[in-house]
């Protein structure tokens, strides 16, 4: 059939478009499925398989990782597998509650909510359904999606976002619906560049080969080719040959293990796996915790800091002169309160990891450049005369001095002094360049503490709020003992209401009976 020329062109690159879309979305699985597929070397206790776009499944089969037993979920259930069902988007778009009962959202004729239904009835064991997504969560669906680990606040939905997801699904009442949606979860999705750091974050500490060309990545290839011989079940044995065979393994290329005594904390569950793994020793927190949120039954300081204590400490007599490198991924309290305890006078020599976008780097201040760092600014608002309580604000990677502007308007101190902590550059991400800055910016705190407050004031209470790094966190609460009486404080990211702080941990804690 003949077509004008113009017309010939536009259809040619509605072509080219398409296929380029599915090109980007075919590498981006692909990708995914290595993220997982290392955790049977790094993770081999748990992780028994990874499968590739599995024949024996209909839906949410892009990629599938299978546990052993003694793999446990967020609600500390025996968890058989995690789901993968990813949605990669060439053009950033908007993912909301309607986009998980529209067909047309994922070019279908069923929706994400209809095959999540239809997997979970053909299944009898707990599995986890994951639906990864770059795509923006906008309000109001997006502060019901917790940001540590996706799960969806079934509890906190709208009655009518229930009744058009339960419609959709022809069920006759909440729990029916509350069933599914329990292990269905939306994760944010790194980009292309992002993941593929992940990765080779990963790889040669397995006798893997690190890519460090970003034009190409073999090991998508070598994925893919594998699926089209008929090959979807991958557990370390033929996944190392698989990757041999393409000159990506080597037993050789695993190196020694470093002589440091890696330790993790965790309060989140999401990209936290690699604790358990890359650390010999791992205190999980998480059954304090319903997200970021403390179980209305439980206390931080008296459920939550004597295990956090107790681990430490037992922890500075197993390191036996080694340097311990600590791994958070937790709320930024509990790294002050982890500094706190690991003090200078601890007798460990202990660093922090930083967590990237892409990594963890340890932060170690030796190891660091002696450069010229921005050092903070300090602003202070002198309050009610005779208020002897102060309040500390410590913008870092945001601005809070309107959040926290808003939480003490209800509060009894709200007359307190402010002593409001910014860099000289604009708060970011980049704020602290690395572990000297850190260190020095931490050490410039306590001494604006020691020196700028009165004897009454350092007698009094110090309300201390801050969006940091946990690393610079941890080493600020290795000064707080000379601070005195210390309230930290954690803001609610998913309310999506202004001054949305609640007190956590106070410091020092009093001995527990």
């Amino acid at each position: 059939m003949w077509l004008p020329p113009p017309l010939l062109q536009a259809v040619k690159t509605k072509m080219a478009k398409a296929i380029t879309a599915r090109t980007l979305g075919d590498d981006y699985q692909a990708r995914w499925f290595w993220l997982e597929a290392v955790r049977l070397c790094v993770d081999a206790e748990l992780v028994e398989r990874v499968d590739y776009d599995h024949d024996d499944e209909s839906f949410f089969e892009d990629v599938i990782t299978r546990y052993r037993p003694g793999k446990l979920d967020d609600r500390l259930e025996p968890l058989s597998a995690d789901y993968w069902q990813l949605k990669y988007k060439v053009v950033q778009q908007e993912f909301t509650d309607e986009s998980l009962i529209s067909p047309e959202f994922i070019h279908s004729k069923t929706s994400l909510l209809q095959r999540a239904a239809t997997i979970l009835s053909s299944k009898t064991e707990n599995i986890r359904l994951n639906i990864v997504t770059p795509c923006y969560l906008p309000a109001p669906f997006g502060k019901y999606v917790e940001n540590n680990g996706g799960q969806i606040r079934f509890e906190k939905l709208p009655a009518s976002m229930k009744t058009a997801w339960r419609t959709h699904l022809n069920l006759n009442t909440d729990a029916e619906l509350g069933e599914i949606i329990k292990s269905l979860r939306i994760v944010r999705g790194y980009t292309p560049p992002q993941l593929i750091e992940r990765i080779n974050d990963r790889l040669p500490q397995h006798g893997f080969r690190q890519i460090t060309e970003q034009a190409t990545f073999p090991y998508d290839d070598v994925i893919r080719k594998a699926q089209q011989s008929g090959k979807q079940e991958f557990n370390r044995d033929n996944l190392t040959k698989l990757a041999s065979a393409a000159g990506l393994w080597s037993e050789k290329q695993n190196g020694p293990m470093s002589d440091d005594y890696k330790i993790g904390i965790r309060t989140f569950e999401r990209a936290a796996e690699y604790l358990e793994t890359q650390c010999e020793d791992v205190l999980s927190l998480m059954e304090f915790f319903d997200g970021r949120h403390l179980k209305k039954d439980y206390s931080w300081n008296k459920d939550v800091y004597p295990k956090l204590e107790a681990f430490l400490e037992s922890c500075v007599q197993k390191s036996k002169g080694r340097r311990c490198v600590l791994m958070l991924e937790t709320h930024t309290s509990m790294a002050f309160a982890a500094g706190f305890i690991l003090d200078s006078k601890c007798g460990m020599h202990v660093v922090p990891c930083q967590k990237t976008i892409v990594k963890q780097e340890v932060w170690d201040p030796n190891e660091s450049p002696s450069d010229e760092n921005q050092l903070f600014q300090f602003r202070d608002d002198p309050g009610k005369r005779g208020e002897p309580e102060v309040v500390l604000e410590l913008s870092i990677t945001h601005s809070i001095e309107d959040d926290v502007k808003k939480f003490l308007e209800d509060q009894s101190f709200s007359s307190a002094r402010k002593i409001l902590c910014n860099v000289e550059s604009s708060p970011g991400k980049q704020s602290i360049r690395n572990a000297r800055h850190s260190s020095e910016l931490a050490a410039q705190v306590a001494n604006h503490l020691k020196v700028n407050r009165s004897a009454e004031e350092r007698d009094s209470h110090l309300h201390i709020f801050a969006s940091a790094p946990n690393a610079f966190m941890f080493m600020l609460g290795r000064h707080a003992r000379s601070f005195g009486k210390c309230f930290l404080y954690e803001y609610d990211f998913e309310s999506g209401r202004s001054g949305a702080y609640s007190q956590s941990i106070s410091l020092p804690a009093e001995k527990q009976k």
